[in-house]
């Protein structure tokens, strides 16, 4: 029985660190598809408000990927963890949103 999952994420050039609080916050979902023989990859959504640490990370790519930008998603499920995905990001994409 599932008591309790805690979601990590790790993020950096080389040996990835915790992210900060308020890109957590900003996490709305993520999408890992792992196939063998087939194409794997992940997806990671942001809601971005306008003060929202994420905006300086997409300027400093200048709209591109970031260079080597190394990313872990990790489970704990009731104390034990569970690697998810690891893997780097190759595009960024920024859209508007719904609301102003």
């Amino acid at each position: 029985m599932i008591r309790q999952i805690h979601l990590s994420m790790l993020v950096g050039p080389v040996i990835p660190l915790p992210v900060p609080h308020a890109v957590m916050d900003a996490f709305q979902s993520a999408t890992i598809t792992n196939a063998t023989g087939e194409r794997s990859g992940f997806q990671i959504a942001f809601s971005l408000s306008t003060r929202s640490p994420l905006h300086t990370l997409f300027v400093l790519s200048g709209g591109g990927a970031p260079p080597l930008l190394r990313v872990v998603l990790m489970a704990v499920v009731n104390g034990m963890p569970q690697m998810l995905m690891d893997g780097v990001i190759t595009r960024t994409e920024v859209s508007a949103g719904s609301s102003p």
